[in-house]
């Protein structure tokens, strides 16, 4: 491999010309010398020798050589930059693709929809429906055509397209491929959301009162035979109900309308970030007899009342920790707060997250009193009323007998939620994301689903990879 020929032109006209390239100095040093330093050297001299005769045009060929070689890497490199455009541009398809498909096939318009969007969108971007491979994944991210399994659609777009200079060199054209997998958008379909995968039951109904969940349906995950059980005379009803395994109805009571075989939901709130939990923990507060009181937002391990008192929640972020910790209301009494967000997390003197498994503080409400508290309208926790960590173990019980009202939604991932209503109507204006739920009592339970009045975030499709 020899230097640049730019550089050897005039060393090449000496050569030509017989020209000595080398010469001698005097030196201290005996008979020898030292080269000049302006002097070309002995090897380059000799290489120079090889492949350069006077006067027998090999200087022509030498240069021409060295300009194909110099053509092929200016064509490299502009067809390696033509490369890297339709790559993003194709990788951009791919997204635009999968987050359509993905959306078209949770609003229950089918595969052949969703196939029709993602051909659509690549088009639009400036790829054939040729270049495009869709594929229906399920929660594992296994190949499935069983439409009640699907919960992911991957795109992957391959493209060919011919060079520009390499054409030169023999490289006619030149490949790209791009992939991107999106999540299922349920559109929501659930306004009661059940999470687990094996609960047995993951939903279950005694008593001889009547629940009914309105602006929206009920999805039960689980695949056992018993996913949901009705025992009593009580009756379950939804806009749909929606279960993926199995369900029974023992007694008068009745599922209405009757379930449906369906797929299960991914979990719509995953993308709601944890609250901040560091800061000093606050003095408990105990309420009692007829005593009156306001919290302020902090952390704290219990806030509850007892007797006939009163406790007022200013607006703002509540932290509530440890396995004994909770926010309890007995009595006769009456916990309220506008704009409030309760956060239901583990720790010992400090909160921590929970550990699979593990039990943190809990919500529970019993007695006659009145629970009235409202989420905040604005900001990260718009909506969302009370959140349990995402491991947190531990029940969420509300037991309605003096007419409370909570608005906002309701995220225990995998906690149990026990809804028992025997006074006047319980009404629940919220969106439930729960692992599991028992539902009981003789009175009437209303949860009423409205998006306004809940996280507003819920259900909408993302980009897994």
């Amino acid at each position: 491999m020899g230097p640049p020929w730019y550089l050897l032109m005039p060393i090449i006209a000496e050569v030509r010309g017989g020209t000595r390239l080398i010469s001698r100095v005097p030196s201290t040093r005996g008979q020898g010398g030292h080269r000049d330093r302006r002097t070309v050297p002995d090897w380059l001299r000799r290489w120079l020798g090889a492949v350069v005769k006077p006067d027998d045009g090999s200087v022509l060929v030498f240069v021409a050589v060295m300009m194909l070689v110099l053509i092929g890497f200016v064509g490299l490199a502009i067809d390696t930059g033509i490369s890297m455009l339709t790559y993003r541009q194709a990788q951009n398809a791919a997204d635009a693709a999968a987050l359509g498909a993905a959306s078209t096939f949770g609003q229950g318009l089918g595969q052949s929809a969703a196939v029709s969007t993602a051909q659509f969108v690549a088009q639009q971007n400036g790829f054939s429906s040729s270049d495009l491979t869709l594929t229906f994944l399920d929660g594992q991210g296994n190949p499935t055509a069983d439409s009640t399994q699907i919960m992911q659609v991957r795109i992957v777009i391959q493209h060919t397209f011919a060079t520009t200079f390499m054409q030169i060199l023999g490289v006619k054209t030149s490949t790209v491929t791009t992939s991107a997998v999106a999540g299922v958008w349920q559109a929501l379909l659930c306004g009661v959301c059940l999470l687990s995968p094996n609960g047995s039951p993951a939903l279950s109904l005694t008593g001889n009162g009547s629940i009914s969940v309105t602006g929206n349906g009920i999805i039960v995950n689980s695949s056992a035979s018993n996913a949901a059980e009705l025992t009593g005379n009580g009756n379950l009803t939804a806009t749909t109900i929606g279960i993926v395994g199995g369900w029974s109805a023992i007694g008068n009571g009745r599922f209405t309308p009757s379930p449906v075989r369906a797929r299960a939901v991914p979990d719509p709130l995953a993308a709601v970030p944890v609250p901040s939990t560091s800061g000093p923990v606050l003095p408990s507060i105990a309420l009692s007899g007829n005593q009156n009181g306001t919290a302020s937002p902090g952390i704290y391990q219990t806030l509850s009342v007892t007797g006939n008192g009163n406790l007022t929640l200013q607006p703002g972020v509540y932290i509530i920790f440890g396995s004994t910790g909770s926010v309890s209301l007995t009595g006769n009494g009456k916990i309220q707060g506008d704009n409030v967000m309760l956060y239901f997390t583990c720790g010992t003197t400090q909160p921590a997250a929970c550990q699979s498994g593990q039990k943190g503080a809990s919500l529970s409400l019993t007695g006659n009193g009145s629970f009235e508290v409202t989420a905040p309208t604005s900001g990260t926790y718009q909506g969302l009323s009370i959140f349990y960590d995402r491991n947190n173990t531990n029940t969420l019980s509300l037991t309605g007998n003096g007419g409370d009202t909570l608005t906002g939604t309701i995220y225990a991932k995998s906690g149990n939620l026990s809804l028992s209503g025997n006074g006047s109507i319980f009404q629940i204006q919220s969106l439930v994301v729960a692992n599991t739920a028992s539902l009981s009592g003789n009175g009437n339970i209303d949860l009423v689903y409205s998006k306004s009045q809940n996280y507003p975030k819920a259900g909408l499709p993302g980009m897994i990879e």
